[in-house]
């Protein structure tokens, strides 16, 4: 199972107990995937979260030599709370970068063609007040008003979070002394995202919805004429506000033709496909069961580019990977521009529109920022990010290729995976054992796993894990009925769909089936909890990162974006009336479906991580499980870290959860092994 063939400069030794050749520092200090590459005087510019500044996000430039250099003073953090996950945050605006301060939510500008570093940031909108600070995401220039429009959350008199869109002048005497106050243009619903500009800056469209539903559940798409001067619109013209429907990717292919990826429950369109609204008619351009959109979890995605009138680059997705096409808007056809990759988004074009930019992510080798020239057709990497892999002695690490796996559920379906095999030339196991088996669940719950290189499960293949990284039903990337069937059954066929990828695997003889581990974070973290107390004789082990024990818990004190996603995930409207107290409603879905109510069903030991400045899932959560452990006596260990919020990004967090959580499944094994 290790993938390598007998030698006698390995060590013999039981899988899961290897030593990696991936010291942990040098793993997680890697330069993460470069963000949202763009050319400016034709130098490369992209946005890195450093790792080695607790993933500070800035503004990086490239020379035509190849030297790096790092634009964002230290203070300066390009990252927005706008929905708590935030996204892209900046523009440029001729030759000044604008962009959301994470730390204040102002909006700052910075000139980048004074040199070599640029100017230091000024501020353009007031400094926050008392109560809730506004903060900005998804900024589109206008060059005509010399504006920026942007979402908007801020806070109400009441102190409640609301959306806006609004236009931030940059050229008024306020926006000068950093007193600025945004605009708002569009007010009413309840969220807002992807503002878009036609060519010629007269015309505006956007993406809203309203709880209780997310944005790939059902969103409208909307298009205003753009006020020659700054005031509020007041004539918005809806296209698309059909129930069951949701939209994203909106943006203008010209003046006249605003293209927009959909997915619908009717009308035969399962898949994020493309659609063109000209004249007052919509027309379908694609259908040929390729993700073209994505969930909307954060701002900025971009997954589509104008080349010429009548063609568009697009990314489009399957379980095998993603690859760019070439779309003709009249016909639908396509063709390939590159492909080999496991995932790429981030595109863009230069101004002279002869080069299209992308970030491409890879099954074995590190990210890439890649360039097409669009005159000559040739590709070339122009930056390449950290492989994930440093130096290891005189071989190199032997990276575990993903598989993809598409395996039967026990109700008739089919659900996703990605698995791979232990890998480290280093190592052989006993004859005649197998491998145990560490499963990843990924967050959202709507989220997808890629075959993309990852730090972590290459990690764990080194050291003598099979890990199994599942897409369960609720994930993107397999169409809306796939994506939706996890509505009212949260908690339910997640669970059963790990746990049917864990029996397919022990079938195969691929595992060791009395050595199965689980880890995952966020709503990865839910299902963690979930499989281990439906499915208690299934694992030996589990690590939880932020996760969500209580359901109830979570109702009460969740952040506005997800406030009635738990309602819709579990299928019941959350009644504060007979769920609260000390005596909840056992025929609740939220008790019966929380993983508190049944931690005397969990048989195996449990180690909790938790981010202190968490506000997507509160420290109590985590305490509340901990707490349950403690009562039931299971074995445990809860750790929580300060000034870490939702996924960790400091260096010395990441390093010490890691080490915490490899000798805890060491332990397991080691004892497992005595007892054998």
């Amino acid at each position: 199972m290790s993938g390598h063939s007998a030698s006698p400069h390995q060590t013999e030794m039981p899988y899961g107990l290897w030593r990696s050749p991936m010291a942990m520092r040098d793993l997680l200090s890697q330069p993460s995937v470069p963000m949202y590459p763009f050319r400016h005087h034709g130098q490369l510019h992209y946005l890195e979260a450093l790792t080695r500044e607790d993933g500070r996000i800035a503004l990086m430039r490239q020379s035509r030599a190849g030297e790096r250099q790092c634009l964002t003073p230290p203070e300066f953090n390009i990252r927005t709370r706008v929905h708590e996950y935030g996204g892209k945050c900046f523009c440029l605006l001729g030759d000044q970068l604008v962009f959301n301060n994470f730390s204040d939510g102002r909006i700052y500008r910075q000139d980048l063609s004074a040199q070599p570093d640029g100017a230091p940031p000024l501020p353009v909108t007031e400094a926050p007040g008392a109560g809730r600070a506004a903060c900005f995401a998804d900024l589109t220039p206008i060059d005509r008003l010399q504006a920026v429009i942007a979402v908007m959350e801020s806070g109400d008199e009441g102190g409640r979070a609301r959306d806006a869109l609004v236009l931030i002048d940059l050229a008024g005497e306020a926006a000068r002394r950093g007193a600025g106050r945004p605009l708002v243009l569009v007010e009413g619903s309840d969220f807002y995202a992807c503002p878009a500009l036609s060519p010629d800056q007269s015309q505006l469209a956007w993406l809203e919805w309203d709880d209780p539903f997310m944005p790939w559940d059902q969103s409208r798409l909307v298009k205003a004429d753009l006020p020659g001067a700054a005031r509020k619109i007041v004539d918005r013209r809806v296209l698309v506000a059909r129930a069951g429907q949701a939209v994203c990717q909106a943006g203008f292919a010209d003046d006249h033709n605003l293209l927009f990826v959909s997915d619908s429950d009717r009308g035969g369109c399962d898949f994020w496909d493309f659609f063109r609204h000209t004249d007052g008619e919509t027309r379908r351009i694609t259908d040929d069961r390729y993700e073209y959109g994505e969930a909307h979890w954060v701002f900025g995605q971009r997954r589509w580019q104008r080349l010429s009138e009548n063609t568009i680059a697009a990314v489009a997705g399957d379980h095998d990977g993603e690859r760019l096409l070439e779309v003709m808007l009249d016909s639908g056809d396509t063709a390939p521009l590159a492909e080999g990759f496991a995932a790429c988004d981030g595109l863009s074009v230069n101004a002279a529109g002869d080069e299209l930019l992308w970030v491409a992510r890879y099954a074995g080798r590190g990210a890439e920022i890649r360039s097409l020239d669009l005159t000559s057709g040739t590709s070339e990497a122009v930056y390449r990010a950290g492989d994930g892999a440093p130096d290891a002695g005189p071989a190199r690490v032997a990276y575990s290729r993903p598989q993809p796996l598409a395996y039967p559920t026990r109700d008739g379906q089919r659900a996703y995976a990605y698995f791979y095999p232990p890998a480290n030339p280093h190592y052989r196991a006993p004859d005649g054992t197998l491998p145990p088996l560490l499963v990843v669940v990924h967050g959202g719950p709507t989220a997808r796993a890629t075959k993309e290189l990852h730090p972590l499960k290459q990690f764990f293949a080194t050291c003598g894990y099979a890990v199994l990284d599942v897409n369960h039903r609720g994930s993107t990337g397999y169409g809306r009925a796939y994506r939706q069937r996890l509505l009212g059954e949260w908690g339910e066929i997640d669970a059963t769909d790990i746990a049917d990828g864990i029996e397919h695997l022990a079938a195969e003889g691929r595992i060791d089936s009395g050595l199965v581990f689980i880890r995952g974070g966020s709503a990865g973290g839910y299902a963690v909890l979930r499989a281990l107390t439906r499915f208690p004789r299934m694992f030996c082990g589990g690590a939880c990162y932020y996760g969500i024990g209580n359901l109830i818990t979570l109702a009460k004190i969740t952040h506005r974006f997800e406030g009635c996603y738990t309602d819709r995930l579990i299928g019941e409207t959350f009644d504060p009336d007979t769920l609260d107290g000390d005596a909840p409603d056992p025929a609740s879905r939220f008790v019966r479906r929380s993983p508190v109510f049944q931690m005397e069903r969990l048989a195996c030991p449990l180690i909790l991580f938790q981010g202190l400045d968490d506000k997507v899932v509160p420290p109590q959560l985590s305490r509340e499980v901990a707490e349950c452990l403690g009562n039931n006596g299971i074995p445990y260990r809860y750790v929580e870290y300060e000034n870490e919020g939702h996924g960790f990004r400091r260096l010395s967090t990441r390093i010490d959860s890691l080490e915490k959580e490899t000798e805890f499944f060491s332990a397991i094994i080691r004892a497992r092994g005595e007892q054998r």
